[in-house]
């Protein structure tokens, strides 16, 4: 799935011309996505590139399974595969969810939302809320996020919100990209409307496993996206190349 404009390969390339020039003229360069990382390494030889997390404070107490329920889609739609995503989701996948389990709902929320997304209420179960000022006021109330993004780039901001708050994340292979999920979360990764589809209706009715993913999404989180671990890359980042320009 790509959006075949042209015009938007040719800036890309552009963009990435001058990144990179950019980028052989620093003493380091950061990226967030283990994945962009190995990129860097193998188009940049010799560029100094280190991988740093995003600081993503996880949430205490929380409302229980009970107390929750349905699912929720959470994007900027200025962003053109959060589109896409939303529109494969509430049309293709959740026909499949609702073949078995027609009582899931889905609250589509974000900013900037175009008339395509905001018509997608007009379908059974789904809830148009548009941008939130607290992103807890929809993480609270549903059992799962889902997020089918089928082309993009980048760490997906929302999964590790989703993962902080205890709410485990459904999830293709595009949006967990750069993340190094743990084995323990390899089962909320999939890639076809019929994988998502069953995963979501097997988390969203069994809450044993809808507590393991939360716990063990927590977990990455507490591991991996915390202000100690920011502050360790960076200073592995900063330090060597501060003493080189002071040696020099």
């Amino acid at each position: 799935i790509h959006e075949d404009r042209p015009e938007l390969y040719a800036r890309a390339l552009r963009v990435r011309a001058a990144e990179y020039s950019a980028a052989r003229q620093a003493d380091a360069v950061l990226t967030h996505s283990s994945v962009e990382a190995t990129l860097l390494r193998r188009d940049l030889s010799g560029v100094n590139v280190h991988q740093v997390p995003w600081d993503v404070p996880t949430r205490g107490r929380v409302p229980g399974f009970h107390r929750r329920h349905g699912i929720a889609f959470i994007g900027n739609f200025s962003h053109a595969p959060n589109i896409d995503a939303a529109i494969w989701l509430v049309e293709t996948i959740l026909p499949l969810v609702w073949e078995t389990a027609p009582h899931i709902s889905c609250v589509i929320a974000g900013a900037e939302m175009p008339d395509r997304i905001t018509r997608l209420a007009a379908g059974p179960n789904v809830e148009v809320i548009g941008a939130v000022p607290d992103l807890a006021d929809v993480l609270d109330r549903v059992r799962l996020t889902v997020a089918p993004l089928r082309y993009g780039a980048g760490v997906k901001g929302k999964v590790l919100d989703s993962l902080a708050a205890g709410v485990p994340c459904i999830m293709t292979p595009i949006a967990a990209e750069g993340l190094d999920l743990p084995e323990a979360l390899s089962g909320l990764i999939a890639d076809t409307g019929a994988d998502i589809a069953a995963r979501i209706i097997q988390l969203h009715k069994t809450r044993r496993l809808h507590a393991a993913a939360a716990r063990y999404g927590k977990a990455y989180i507490q591991d991996h996206h915390t202000e100690s671990c920011v502050d360790e890359r960076l200073r592995s980042a900063v330090t060597p190349a501060a003493r080189r320009r002071s040696a020099s």
